[in-house]
C-alpha cells in the first residue's frame, strides 16, 4: 500500500475505534505505522 494514505488509515482506525472494534482499529494502526513511521499521523 501507499505510504500517502497513512492519513487515510489513521482516520479509518478512528473510526473503528469509536464504532468499538479495537482489535481491528489497532490492526490499522500498526499498518499505518509499518507504512510510515514518521508519518505525523502515526505519532
Amino acid at each position: 500500500m501507499d505510504p500517502c494514505h497513512v492519513p487515510a488509515l489513521c482516520n479509518y482506525g478512528n473510526l473503528l475505534k469509536r464504532l468499538g472494534m479495537f482489535k481491528q482499529a489497532e490492526a490499522m494502526y500498526r499498518e499505518a505505522l509499518e507504512l510510515d513511521p514518521e508519518n505525523s499521523n502515526t505519532r
